[in-house]
Protein backbone atom coordinates (compact mmCIF):
# COMPACT_ATOMS: atom_id res chain seq x y z
CA UNK A 1 0.00 0.00 0.00
CA UNK A 2 2.47 2.34 1.14
CA UNK A 3 4.38 1.71 -2.12
CA UNK A 4 1.23 2.57 -4.38
CA UNK A 5 0.73 5.73 -2.43
CA UNK A 6 4.50 6.54 -3.16
CA UNK A 7 3.87 6.68 -6.68
CA UNK A 8 0.31 8.12 -6.52
CA UNK A 9 1.68 11.06 -4.75
CA UNK A 10 4.44 11.76 -6.77
CA UNK A 11 1.90 11.46 -9.82
CA UNK A 12 -0.12 14.36 -7.94
CA UNK A 13 2.66 15.96 -6.97
CA UNK A 14 3.85 16.84 -10.06
CA UNK A 15 0.78 17.30 -12.58
CA UNK A 16 -0.32 19.41 -9.54
CA UNK A 17 2.73 21.70 -9.70
CA UNK A 18 2.22 21.51 -13.98
CA UNK A 19 -1.30 22.66 -13.33
CA UNK A 20 -0.78 25.30 -11.23
CA UNK A 21 2.00 27.01 -13.41
CA UNK A 22 -1.30 27.46 -15.88
CA UNK A 23 -3.65 29.26 -13.65
CA UNK A 24 -2.37 32.79 -15.10
CA UNK A 25 -3.28 32.45 -18.08
CA UNK A 26 -6.85 32.54 -19.37
CA UNK A 27 -7.55 29.12 -19.83
CA UNK A 28 -5.94 25.70 -19.18
CA UNK A 29 -4.54 24.82 -22.80
CA UNK A 30 -6.68 21.68 -23.41
CA UNK A 31 -3.23 19.77 -24.16
CA UNK A 32 -2.53 19.82 -20.84
CA UNK A 33 -4.71 17.63 -20.23
CA UNK A 34 -3.78 14.80 -22.15
CA UNK A 35 -0.61 14.85 -21.60
CA UNK A 36 -1.84 14.71 -17.74
CA UNK A 37 -3.49 11.35 -18.77
CA UNK A 38 -1.02 10.02 -20.88
CA UNK A 39 2.43 10.62 -18.60
CA UNK A 40 0.55 10.02 -15.39
CA UNK A 41 -0.52 6.86 -16.24
CA UNK A 42 2.51 5.70 -17.37
CA UNK A 43 3.99 4.94 -13.27
CA UNK A 44 0.91 3.75 -12.70
CA UNK A 45 0.10 1.27 -14.24
CA UNK A 46 3.80 -0.37 -14.80
CA UNK A 47 4.33 0.29 -10.95
CA UNK A 48 0.94 -1.72 -10.55
CA UNK A 49 2.64 -4.42 -13.09
CA UNK A 50 5.72 -4.56 -11.17
CA UNK A 51 4.11 -4.74 -7.95
CA UNK A 52 1.55 -6.91 -8.65
CA UNK A 53 2.50 -9.93 -10.98
CA UNK A 54 0.36 -12.46 -10.10
CA UNK A 55 0.87 -15.72 -9.24
CA UNK A 56 3.59 -18.02 -11.18
CA UNK A 57 2.44 -20.08 -13.71
CA UNK A 58 5.83 -22.29 -13.19
CA UNK A 59 8.10 -22.50 -10.84
CA UNK A 60 11.28 -24.52 -9.18
CA UNK A 61 14.35 -24.11 -7.28
CA UNK A 62 17.80 -24.72 -7.47
CA UNK A 63 20.23 -25.06 -4.50
CA UNK A 64 24.00 -24.87 -6.05
CA UNK A 65 26.26 -24.45 -8.85
CA UNK A 66 25.04 -26.86 -11.94
CA UNK A 67 22.08 -27.53 -10.45
CA UNK A 68 19.99 -27.40 -13.43
CA UNK A 69 15.76 -27.26 -13.78
CA UNK A 70 13.21 -27.01 -16.81
CA UNK A 71 10.67 -24.00 -16.85
CA UNK A 72 8.14 -23.16 -19.49
CA UNK A 73 8.37 -19.05 -20.56
CA UNK A 74 4.75 -18.33 -22.07
CA UNK A 75 4.53 -14.42 -24.02
CA UNK A 76 4.71 -12.15 -22.17
CA UNK A 77 6.30 -13.42 -18.72
CA UNK A 78 9.49 -12.67 -17.36
CA UNK A 79 11.76 -15.33 -14.84
CA UNK A 80 11.52 -13.88 -11.52
CA UNK A 81 14.43 -14.93 -9.02
CA UNK A 82 14.34 -15.06 -5.08
CA UNK A 83 16.61 -15.60 -2.72
CA UNK A 84 15.64 -18.21 0.27
CA UNK A 85 18.04 -16.90 3.05
CA UNK A 86 19.77 -18.77 5.70
CA UNK A 87 20.87 -18.01 8.87
CA UNK A 88 23.35 -14.81 9.42
CA UNK A 89 26.37 -14.95 10.78
CA UNK A 90 28.25 -11.63 11.83
CA UNK A 91 31.51 -13.62 12.19
CA UNK A 92 31.48 -15.18 8.43
CA UNK A 93 30.87 -11.77 5.73
CA UNK A 94 30.05 -14.76 3.29
CA UNK A 95 26.70 -14.97 4.69
CA UNK A 96 25.77 -11.25 3.66
CA UNK A 97 25.70 -12.10 0.14
CA UNK A 98 25.35 -14.36 -2.30
CA UNK A 99 25.93 -13.76 -6.23
CA UNK A 100 24.63 -16.39 -8.82
CA UNK A 101 25.01 -16.63 -12.65
CA UNK A 102 22.21 -18.84 -14.47
CA UNK A 103 22.29 -19.51 -18.15
CA UNK A 104 19.12 -20.34 -20.11
CA UNK A 105 18.74 -22.37 -23.09
CA UNK A 106 15.40 -22.48 -25.10
CA UNK A 107 14.32 -23.91 -28.75
CA UNK A 108 17.26 -22.45 -31.03
CA UNK A 109 18.09 -19.47 -28.74
CA UNK A 110 20.56 -19.07 -25.63
CA UNK A 111 20.69 -16.45 -22.91
CA UNK A 112 21.98 -15.55 -19.51
CA UNK A 113 21.03 -13.31 -15.92
CA UNK A 114 23.08 -12.81 -12.98
CA UNK A 115 22.74 -10.91 -9.83
CA UNK A 116 23.95 -10.58 -6.26
CA UNK A 117 21.34 -10.85 -3.16
CA UNK A 118 22.35 -9.09 -0.22
CA UNK A 119 21.19 -8.84 3.88
CA UNK A 120 19.78 -5.84 4.54
CA UNK A 121 22.08 -5.78 7.64
CA UNK A 122 25.06 -6.32 5.18
CA UNK A 123 27.49 -3.61 6.34
CA UNK A 124 30.86 -4.55 4.19
CA UNK A 125 32.17 -8.10 3.58
CA UNK A 126 34.53 -9.12 0.25
CA UNK A 127 33.57 -8.33 -2.77
CA UNK A 128 31.88 -11.16 -4.95
CA UNK A 129 33.07 -11.67 -8.75
CA UNK A 130 30.00 -11.63 -10.31
CA UNK A 131 31.94 -12.76 -14.08
CA UNK A 132 33.38 -16.39 -12.71
CA UNK A 133 31.89 -19.20 -14.43
CA UNK A 134 30.11 -19.14 -17.75
CA UNK A 135 27.21 -17.46 -19.33
CA UNK A 136 27.61 -14.21 -18.18
CA UNK A 137 27.22 -12.76 -22.13
CA UNK A 138 25.47 -9.30 -21.11
CA UNK A 139 26.46 -7.38 -17.68
CA UNK A 140 23.46 -5.08 -18.02
CA UNK A 141 20.98 -7.68 -16.91
CA UNK A 142 22.80 -7.19 -13.55
CA UNK A 143 20.25 -5.59 -10.97
CA UNK A 144 22.43 -3.26 -8.69
CA UNK A 145 21.01 -1.07 -5.83
CA UNK A 146 21.37 0.31 -2.01
CA UNK A 147 20.50 -1.77 0.85
CA UNK A 148 18.62 -5.19 0.64
CA UNK A 149 18.00 -7.01 -2.27
CA UNK A 150 16.72 -10.64 -2.34
CA UNK A 151 14.74 -10.90 -5.85
CA UNK A 152 15.53 -9.60 -9.23
CA UNK A 153 13.24 -10.24 -12.28
CA UNK A 154 14.58 -11.11 -16.06
CA UNK A 155 13.23 -10.42 -19.58
CA UNK A 156 14.81 -13.56 -21.66
CA UNK A 157 15.51 -13.54 -25.18
CA UNK A 158 12.63 -16.03 -26.07
CA UNK A 159 9.67 -18.11 -25.22
CA UNK A 160 8.99 -21.88 -24.56
CA UNK A 161 10.28 -24.92 -22.66
CA UNK A 162 13.46 -23.63 -21.22
CA UNK A 163 16.50 -25.20 -19.67
CA UNK A 164 18.45 -23.20 -16.52
CA UNK A 165 21.10 -24.13 -15.37
CA UNK A 166 23.68 -22.68 -11.91
CA UNK A 167 27.05 -21.47 -13.85
CA UNK A 168 28.01 -19.67 -10.74
CA UNK A 169 27.10 -19.40 -6.68
CA UNK A 170 29.51 -17.56 -4.37
CA UNK A 171 28.57 -16.29 -0.86
CA UNK A 172 25.90 -18.05 1.43
CA UNK A 173 23.48 -15.51 2.28
CA UNK A 174 21.18 -17.81 0.58
CA UNK A 175 20.28 -21.34 0.78
CA UNK A 176 18.34 -21.78 -2.38
CA UNK A 177 17.05 -19.53 -5.18
CA UNK A 178 13.33 -19.80 -6.38
CA UNK A 179 12.81 -19.40 -10.05
CA UNK A 180 9.51 -18.62 -11.02
CA UNK A 181 8.21 -17.46 -14.23
CA UNK A 182 5.48 -14.60 -13.89
CA UNK A 183 3.72 -11.75 -15.60
CA UNK A 184 6.44 -9.29 -17.03
CA UNK A 185 5.84 -5.49 -17.14
CA UNK A 186 5.59 -3.92 -20.63
CA UNK A 187 8.27 -4.74 -23.12
CA UNK A 188 11.38 -2.49 -22.46
CA UNK A 189 11.19 -1.25 -26.45
CA UNK A 190 7.86 -0.68 -26.11
CA UNK A 191 8.38 1.54 -23.12
CA UNK A 192 10.85 3.57 -24.13
CA UNK A 193 9.12 4.27 -27.19
CA UNK A 194 6.17 5.66 -25.22
CA UNK A 195 8.82 7.75 -23.03
CA UNK A 196 10.12 9.39 -26.75
CA UNK A 197 6.45 9.99 -27.61
CA UNK A 198 5.61 12.05 -23.92
CA UNK A 199 8.82 13.21 -24.33
CA UNK A 200 7.72 14.72 -27.69
CA UNK A 201 4.69 16.02 -27.01
CA UNK A 202 6.09 17.72 -23.95
CA UNK A 203 8.18 19.84 -26.54
CA UNK A 204 5.43 20.63 -28.47
CA UNK A 205 3.40 21.50 -25.52
CA UNK A 206 5.84 23.90 -24.60
CA UNK A 207 6.69 25.69 -28.25
CA UNK A 208 3.06 25.31 -29.66
CA UNK A 209 1.13 25.93 -26.76
CA UNK A 210 3.01 28.14 -24.86
CA UNK A 211 3.07 25.60 -21.63
CA UNK A 212 5.86 26.69 -19.50
CA UNK A 213 8.48 23.91 -18.86
CA UNK A 214 5.82 21.25 -19.35
CA UNK A 215 8.58 18.67 -20.54
CA UNK A 216 10.51 18.29 -17.23
CA UNK A 217 7.18 17.38 -15.25
CA UNK A 218 6.03 14.29 -18.16
CA UNK A 219 9.17 13.45 -19.00
CA UNK A 220 10.29 12.71 -14.97
CA UNK A 221 7.03 10.83 -14.61
CA UNK A 222 7.54 8.95 -18.29
CA UNK A 223 10.88 7.98 -16.86
CA UNK A 224 9.88 7.02 -13.54
CA UNK A 225 7.41 4.39 -15.15
CA UNK A 226 10.63 3.32 -17.46
CA UNK A 227 12.56 2.80 -14.06
CA UNK A 228 9.87 1.19 -12.09
CA UNK A 229 10.06 -1.49 -14.63
CA UNK A 230 14.19 -1.85 -14.91
CA UNK A 231 14.65 -2.27 -10.96
CA UNK A 232 11.26 -2.97 -8.57
CA UNK A 233 10.16 -6.68 -7.80
CA UNK A 234 7.62 -6.73 -5.23
CA UNK A 235 9.77 -7.81 -2.05
CA UNK A 236 11.51 -4.40 -3.13
CA UNK A 237 8.71 -2.85 -1.35
CA UNK A 238 8.66 1.45 -0.83
CA UNK A 239 12.10 1.50 -1.28
CA UNK A 240 12.77 0.04 -4.32
CA UNK A 241 9.44 2.32 -5.65
CA UNK A 242 10.95 5.81 -4.01
CA UNK A 243 14.81 5.17 -5.38
CA UNK A 244 13.82 4.44 -8.90
CA UNK A 245 12.28 8.28 -8.87
CA UNK A 246 16.00 9.60 -8.73
CA UNK A 247 17.26 8.67 -11.96
CA UNK A 248 13.61 9.54 -13.34
CA UNK A 249 14.18 12.96 -12.01
CA UNK A 250 17.41 13.35 -13.56
CA UNK A 251 16.58 12.44 -17.28
CA UNK A 252 13.05 14.35 -16.92
CA UNK A 253 14.53 17.61 -15.20
CA UNK A 254 18.46 17.65 -16.75
CA UNK A 255 17.83 15.66 -20.25
CA UNK A 256 14.39 15.92 -21.15
CA UNK A 257 14.16 19.77 -19.97
CA UNK A 258 17.72 20.62 -21.69
CA UNK A 259 15.99 19.46 -25.12
CA UNK A 260 12.82 21.39 -24.65
CA UNK A 261 14.74 24.51 -23.71
CA UNK A 262 16.61 24.56 -26.55
CA UNK A 263 13.34 23.61 -28.77
CA UNK A 264 12.07 27.08 -27.30
CA UNK A 265 15.06 29.36 -27.88
CA UNK A 266 15.30 27.75 -31.63
CA UNK A 267 11.53 28.06 -32.70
Amino acid sequence: MISYLIIAGLVLLTLGSAYRRFLDLASVPAFFWLLAIVSGSVPLYIGHRVLEPGPAVDSAEVTGLRDTVRLEIPKGHSLMVTAVLGEADSGDPATAKTAYSLRVEGQGWRDSASGEFKRKAEKGGPDVDMFEGQGIEDSSKRKSGMGENVQDRFDLGGLGPIKVEVTNWQGKAAESLKLEVVRGPPPALYTWILVGIITLLGIIGEVRHEMDKVTGDVAFLAFYGLFLRDSVTPLDGYSGVAWAAVPAFLFGYLVAAAAAWVAVKSA
